[in-house]
């Protein structure tokens, strides 16, 4: 059993002077400062409002899953729940949890860094560059359940490194063993978040066989994982089957999930989409690979510690690789945990570090972060102040939005917003009446505490992506319901902001000069009257029979449709 005990030495991690380090911890805590306030005030994203809808329809006596439509396990539901109970309703309370879960995840990171041979210079400056990264984050990146599921597999992590660091004999004992029940507990809540999270879980348990001296070793530990993991499962599904999901939880598993999963699309313009959005830290999914090689290929024999660190987390990044690339949906959101893992890699690589291009590579990068950074616009600094203070408005939500949010189409814009759900309230709708066909208008559920129509909350994208060969199923869910008006984004329908804000001859209130609802007869929603409109925000009332449920969107058929402009 190598010694994983010993440091290495200031020689072996290449030291420098320690009084880089309070410059460090003050620019650390110079970013926290006006990062914290700002990404507080933020909006949440259609996810935060989907299981905080689900948690909502559980306290009422309803059923997630039957009620509202969910493809993953029910823990994020569960953490929503635990904030909603014990913070409050407000989007700062989620917030307020997701920051310390990812700062707690970002301390992590840096401990790896130090642990695969660095100096806490190093690791500072990595923690420092990983909360740059995730500040800069859109909203869509941010209180996901995906950073969530890295935060508690680090703790796992931690857990699997000190217990090989205290193995001094032929078996755990039973510290060792309780250790490894343990660690199976936290890989059991990460599943329950997304079971993906098994892979880098699996991959880091195979890699820690090499430092295992016998087999009896490997089983004890195997034995403590699978008793944790199991204890949460049962525990958790204890819970589902006393309140009554179990069955609707399987429904969904058995019958809708494989469609989900082959709707999956990894292309070309994906990709590109995933670079223009990530910026400079796109680079480390080129430099991870090239850097986890160089790992294998040094010969060199050194610190026993840093090689067995080496192993388990270019295991761990492997597995997180492997099920973000190969097994989820290529959402950025997916995409953010990875990054800050390959900056561990990347960071803890002393020959990428010392190449000559490395400076000149590393402050391109940076000229390049700055200017996608909160930091670099000086009108987010301006509202610091108000979001310390106050009023919070919803014009501050929107100013306070990160840089990636302005790029991206589809970013709600609360004001107008706003007006919508004031307008449906004068209508005095009640449960079910109001369809809001896309993501991003799913906050009128819980602005206007309504029920939703049917189990899927916003239509189009179920219907439009992930289960088209089902569309019928989900129009037919649409004609049994009560909805009497559906509220429609045109921005996500292939509408720019410009032509979607644009005013005809006919004024404010009626659709825009490109729409062409009227060239749709029959076509779901489209073929239906606008009776009120804000901005982007359509609100057409049902009359007469559904129609057809097409993904055809009003600009698409204008411009198919000859002397249509």
């Amino acid at each position: 059993m190598p010694d994983l005990t010993r440091e290495p030495s200031a020689t072996e991690s290449q030291k420098p002077p320690r009084n880089w380090e309070p410059l460090l911890w003050g620019a650390i805590a110079l970013l926290l400062a006006v990062e914290i306030p700002l990404t507080l005030r933020r909006p949440l994203t259609p996810d935060c409002i989907l299981f905080d809808l689900e948690w909502r329809t559980w306290c009422r006596g309803g059923l997630p899953y039957r009620d509202i439509f969910e493809t993953n396990p029910p823990g994020t539901m569960w953490v929503h729940g635990l904030v909603r109970t014990w913070m409050g309703t407000s989007s700062e309370a989620l917030r307020a949890l997701d920051l310390a879960v990812m700062l707690a995840a970002i301390a992590g990171l840096a401990i790896w860094v130090k642990r695969l041979g660095q100096s806490r210079i190093v690791a500072l400056l990595a923690a420092f560059l990983l909360i740059w990264f995730y500040g800069m984050q859109s909203i869509w990146c941010q209180c996901q359940r995906d950073g969530w599921m890295l935060a508690i597999s680090l703790a796992a992590m931690e857990l699997r490194w000190r217990r090989l660091q205290q193995l001094s004999g032929p078996s755990l004992g039973w510290s060792g063993w309780l250790s490894a029940v343990l660690e199976g507990c936290l890989w059991g809540c990460a599943v329950w978040i997304k079971p993906f999270v098994m892979v880098p879980g699996i991959f880091a348990w195979g890699a820690s066989l090499k430092l295992l001296p016998d087999r009896k070793l490997a089983l004890a530990d195997w034995s403590g994982l699978m008793l944790g993991g199991l204890l949460i499962g049962g525990m958790g599904s204890a819970w589902m089957i006393q309140s009554g999901l179990w069955e609707h939880f399987w429904e969904v598993n058995l019958e809708w999930n494989g469609d989900y999963l082959a709707s999956r699309r990894l292309t070309w313009r994906i990709l590109l989409a995933l670079a223009v959005h990530f910026g400079p830290w796109f680079l480390l999914y080129l430099l991870t690979p090239a850097c986890l090689l160089l790992w294998g290929m040094d010969r060199s024999r050194g610190v026993p510690s840093v090689e067995a660190a080496r192993l388990l987390w270019g295991a761990f990044t492997c597995g997180w690789f492997v099920q973000g690339l190969l097994l989820q949906h290529t959402h950025a959101y997916v995409h953010v945990p990875l990054v800050m893992v390959a900056v561990v890699v990347v960071a803890a690589t002393p020959t990428v570090i010392q190449a000559r291009l490395w400076p000149v590579a590393f402050g391109l990068g940076v000229l390049g972060i700055l200017a996608m950074h909160p930091l670099a616009r000086f009108e987010h600094l301006g509202s610091w102040w108000q979001c310390v203070a106050g009023p919070v408005t919803p014009e501050l939500r929107m100013e306070v939005r990160g840089p990636l949010d302005r790029i991206y189409p589809g970013g709600p814009d609360l004001l107008e917003l706003q007006d919508v759900g004031e307008f449906l309230q004068a209508q005095g709708v009640s449960d079910g009446q109001v369809t809001c066909y896309s993501f991003w208008t799913m906050p009128l559920y819980r602005d206007l505490d309504l029920k939703p129509p049917c189990r899927f909350i916003c239509p189009r994208i179920y219907a439009n992506r992930f289960f088209v060969g089902r569309r019928a199923e989900i129009a037919q869910l649409l004609r049994d319901s009560p909805q009497k008006y559906v509220v429609t984004d045109l921005v996500l329908d292939g509408f720019t902001e410009e032509e979607a804000n644009a005013v005809g001859p006919r004024g404010p209130n009626a659709p825009p000069p490109l729409f062409a609802g009227k060239d749709m007869p029959g076509i779901y929603p489209w073929s239906h009257p606008v009776v009120f409109r804000s901005g982007r925000y359509l609100v057409h009332e049902i009359q007469g029979e559904l129609g057809e449920f097409s993904s055809q969107s009003p600009k698409q058929v204008r411009e198919s449709t000859p002397n249509s402009h």
